[in-house]
């Protein structure tokens, strides 16, 4: 009997180191970090040195695994083949760049690298049309990034996200065949795609990354009824966009005029480069100018309606023509660099004592006045010249506000120059 109970005890020994030496060759020793405790997932970061042939697990010390971090394996130039599990719903960019496999001209199907049902990288010789396979599930960052003579591309049914700077640089781009499985569009996705004019965004869209059309070629954009989410400047720096229409059904976002709003019109979300400011007016629903809403326009003079109470975050960052806003008393607040960028002689006019009022004082801007209008009658006339010769000639002292008043050109200082211009405009009243 103790014979027989040795031999169980040993048998039982034996399948243990064996099963422990079977797991350590499936499962090679791979680094990771903790993305979420709550949702038990995680993100892989590199892997042991030597390693020919990668497994990584779909789940490691109870972890997920959802994201391959950039450059992850970097430094294991022996990699010659991977596999990746189903789990994993994120890759970084140049995550194999490095390795064997990255190398081995026999693993590109036609410029392009796949593992398993992942699209990792398209080589910048990519050119003409070109589908993405079939099966393919997931689009690694910046996968197709600065195939600059790409035309057109169509991703797959079955993929539910395109990836951060996915056609970035991608100048030639002028059609995307997108899947009605599509959920997201990463951020920076289509940055500087100028050849790209038009989209037809599906139904299945949820979300709309920033900078994702950044600087692109689109000329209108609909908003499909499935957004949820449309994040800062995704099309910003559009030089031909006329308009953003937003289907009537989108419970999230509408639009008028071309311009984009949230639902109920009481935000600005963004207005596109080419709308006819001649005219256009806000809504008087309209309480919150919103985060880059104006961002980049061309207009000189712009009013803020009363019933405003915000002016957000880079609201009208880069509008370099811009010479003056004028702000009501029912604004109540403002942030820092709301109007960064502007016209080197901007100026705000606003009620005194209002919000406005002290944060033009706060933040250096010209207040209430004229340029080159130092006496301040509301006219510039040859006596505001003669006083900034003066001041130039150090015989006048000028306050704080009449120095950017006289300051004509810009350049920081009163001048000689800056008289001269001051009498220009005075002749020219």
């Amino acid at each position: 009997m103790k014979k027989t109970i040795s031999i169980l005890l040993a048998l039982v020994m034996a399948l243990s180191v064996f099963s422990v030496m079977a797991l350590a060759e499936e499962t090679p020793d791979i680094t990771y970090e903790v993305l979420s405790e709550e949702e038990k997932t995680c993100k892989v970061t590199g892997a042991k040195a030597g390693i020919v042939d990668l497994v990584i697990p779909a789940e490691i010390d109870g972890y997920k695994v959802v994201y391959i971090d950039n450059r992850a394996f970097w430094s294991n130039k022996e990699i010659e083949t991977v596999q990746i599990p189903d789990s994993v719903e994120r890759i970084g960019q140049l995550v194999f760049s490095k390795t064997a496999l990255y190398k081995n001209d026999a693993n590109w199907e036609n410029d392009v690298l796949y593992v398993g049902k992942f699209v990792i990288v398209a080589k910048s010789t990519l050119e003409g049309e070109y589908a993405i396979k079939a099966g393919t599930t997931v689009m690694a960052d910046g996968a197709f990034r600065s195939c600059k003579k790409l035309t057109k591309i169509t991703i797959p049914e079955g993929m539910k996200a395109i990836s951060l700077l996915a056609f970035r640089d991608c100048e030639t781009l002028a059609e995307v065949v997108f899947p009605s499985t599509l959920k997201s569009i990463g951020s920076y996705a289509f940055l500087h795609c100028t050849a790209l004019k038009a989209v037809t965004l599906p139904e299945s869209l949820e979300k709309i990354g920033s900078y994702s059309f950044n600087d692109s070629g689109l000329t209108d954009v609909t908003i499909p009824a499935s957004v949820k989410e449309i994040d800062k400047y995704a099309f910003c720096h559009c030089a031909d966009l006329t308009a953003i229409n937003v289907a009537e059904a989108n419970e999230n976002y509408s639009s008028a005029s071309g311009i984009l709003y949230n639902k109920d019109k009481t935000t600005v979300v963004y207005v596109p480069y080419k709308v006819d400011y001649s005219t256009f007016e806000l809504p008087e629903t309209v309480t919150t100018i919103g985060k880059g809403a104006f961002e980049g326009a061309t207009f000189e003079e712009f009013e803020i309606p009363e019933t405003v109470t915000t002016i957000e975050n880079a609201a009208f960052e880069g509008c370099a023509n811009l010479k003056k806003v004028k702000i009501p008393a029912s604004v109540t607040e403002i942030a820092d660099n709301a109007f960064a960028k502007c016209h080197a002689h901007f100026v705000i006019e606003a009620p005194e004592g209002s919000y406005a009022y002290s944060y033009a004082l706060e933040n250096g801007y010209i207040l209430n006045g004229i340029m080159g209008d130092v006496t301040g009658d509301g006219k510039v006339t040859a006596i505001d010249a003669r006083q900034i010769l003066q001041c130039a000639a150090s015989n006048t002292e000028f306050s704080p506000e009449q120095i950017k008043l006289a300051d004509l050109n810009g350049d920081g200082k009163v001048t000689a120059f800056d008289a001269r211009l001051a009498l220009q405009v005075a002749a020219n009243s």
